[in-house]
């Protein structure tokens, strides 16, 4: 942990679980850097998925394309070791190997979680 908890890293995860209502992220064996503003009440979750990753956005499969940003009402994306789940509305955007998924409830600020 550095800063207060600001920023937090652990190799491996056995299981890492972050919810709000309306909103899982459940990570299993996996390193994981957390990113804290505990000012603007964001965190920022990074996760290296392992495996194929299966995305389905308002109830139907998604291959994101590159730099194209994706609004959604509710996102479902599962890896091998990991599992996103939101019935929240949200914003997808795939960069290079990256896909960043954003949570933020309406009118907050700052950075949004990722997992890439």
């Amino acid at each position: 942990m550095v800063e207060g908890g600001g920023r937090c890293y652990c190799a491996d995860y056995k299981v890492y679980v972050l919810t709000r209502e309306g909103v899982r992220i459940e990570a299993e064996s996996s390193g994981i850097l957390e990113l804290n503003d505990w000012e603007k009440r964001v965190r920022t979750a990074i996760v290296l998925a392992q495996g194929e990753m299966q995305i389905e956005m308002d109830s139907a499969p998604l291959t994101p394309e590159e730099g194209r940003l994706y609004r959604f009402q509710k996102v479902d994306l599962r890896a091998e070791n990991i599992k996103v789940e939101s019935l929240e509305p949200g914003t997808l955007r795939r960069s290079g190997s990256r896909l960043l998924i954003d949570l933020r409830p309406p009118g907050a600020t700052g950075r949004g979680a990722g997992p890439g």
